[in-house]
């Protein structure tokens, strides 16, 4: 009986404890706590609301696209990717080149990840690297995948 007691009440106080805490957390966080849980359709409603409350908007329309990249919705990601790019998410512009190049429209891929390599993404240097080697260009792809092992040996 002792031990039912403990285990309820280490339960509410979680619950409790949950609730109080989602309390203070804003939309935006909120929705990466979804995303992080793999909670696609409430990170959703929560990047929506964060967007809503201009709470991390670029940041929030990235991660919508990223959802509907993931229902293989990429018209619709595009869209969430395009708006956040505008806003300056470099993120968004790699993703761009991303969804470009999946359907080997290169030139429109190159366009946005050397946008995202201006900005400051370094994520692209990589890419840029996959898509001069898909066209043959070796010497470009070489230069590019060093340039991208420079970088990510910086990191570490």
């Amino acid at each position: 009986m002792k031990k039912t007691v403990i285990i309820l009440g280490i339960f509410f106080s979680f619950f409790i404890f949950s609730e109080d805490l989602s309390e203070r957390m804003s939309y935006y966080e909120q929705a990466e706590e979804y995303f992080s849980i793999e909670n696609y359709e409430k990170a959703e409603e929560y990047y929506n609301l964060a967007v809503e409350n201009n709470e991390s908007v670029d940041d929030s329309y990235t991660a919508l696209g990223v959802i509907y990249d993931g229902k293989k919705e990429t018209v619709k990601a595009r869209e969430y990717y395009e708006k956040a790019a505008e806003m300056g998410n470099t993120y968004a512009l790699n993703n761009l080149g991303v969804s470009y190049r999946k359907e080997q429209n290169y030139e429109k891929a190159k366009y946005y990840h050397e946008l995202a390599l201006a900005n400051g993404n370094n994520n692209s240097l990589g890419y840029l690297g996959d898509i001069y080697l898909f066209q043959g260009n070796y010497k470009e792809a070489k230069k590019y995948y060093k340039e991208g092992m420079k970088h990510l040996l910086k990191m570490k």
